[in-house]
């Protein structure tokens, strides 16, 4: 391969890799020195070497407000060293202080939906390298802020490795989570359940009304019928009928037995 075309495939992999999309991430506030890696880490897989071209890609990626508090630096750069010298300044006005981070980690939100891991993670991220935190300053803000169910049984085990509290707490938060799930899961199950047992409920009440309903009308037939036949046992006949039976052409009614199964039969 001659040298010229040796030139012309460096300079294609140099243009392709300049073309590379790899998107900027978003500023970062807490963590500025951070961001300003990760876009210098993105400046060389493009290929962006020239100080003006990697001024104009961070000033391009940051947010408004960030630009409009720089103002005073972005139009005092020099002409060499802008990306250097506006990257400082920003790193500068927006690290907290040592003082700054106590004060933010005493003042920290609750643990929230966050797992106790992630929220040990969070506590360290917050306090950094500040000389005023130690690891057992933020281990009482953890356990300060863990659930009411957990930071029983985690600050009897207090004497294990802080990595094993962590794993620990972890293990109960989940099933704690998946409980909570399933107790939502079973208040939102839809409504045709309980409609459904309303609906069986009214069908048994009126089945059981129905057959009151027959014993009652039973009952009463039955007691008719009593009614009747104990009236023909207490009364007699009459004298026409006792003295001639059937073949009586006479009956002084009233009690008479036989008329009293004449009027039965009349009705039936």
């Amino acid at each position: 391969m001659s040298s010229d075309e040796s030139d012309n495939s460096k300079t294609n992999v140099v243009n392709s890799a300049t073309k590379i999309n790899i998107p900027y991430p978003p500023f970062w506030e807490e963590m500025p020195d951070v961001w300003f890696s990760q876009m210098e880490n993105i400046f060389k897989v493009k290929r962006i070497k020239s100080d003006e071209q990697q001024y104009l890609h961070t000033v391009a990626n940051l947010p408004v407000s960030i630009v409009a508090s720089s103002v005073d630096i972005i139009q005092n750069l020099p002409n060499e060293g802008k990306y250097e010298t506006l990257k400082n300044v920003i790193i500068k006005r927006k690290t907290l202080t040592d003082s700054q981070r106590l004060e933010k980690l005493l003042e920290s939100t609750e643990i929230g939906d966050r797992s106790p891991s992630q929220f040990w993670r969070d506590l360290k991220s917050t306090a950094g390298n500040s000389a005023l935190t130690n690891d057992e300053l933020i281990k009482n803000l953890w356990l300060k802020r863990l659930p009411d169910n957990l930071r029983p049984i985690i600050m009897s085990r207090m004497t294990d490795e802080m990595s094993s509290l962590i794993e620990l707490a972890d293990k109960i938060w989940q099933l704690s989570a998946a409980s909570r799930t399933s107790v939502c899961e079973l208040k939102t199950e839809p409504n045709s359940i309980l409609e459904n047992l309303e609906s069986e409920i009214s069908e048994l009440k009126a089945q059981i009304k129905s057959l009151h309903f027959q014993k009652y009308q039973n009952r009463n037939h039955r007691s008719r019928s009593r009614n009747r036949s104990q009236s023909f046992i207490a009364n007699k006949p009459c004298y026409y009928h006792f003295k001639f039976g059937s073949k009586a052409t006479k009956c002084k009614g009233g009690k008479c037995s036989f008329a009293i199964i004449k009027n039965i039969k009349a009705e039936n």
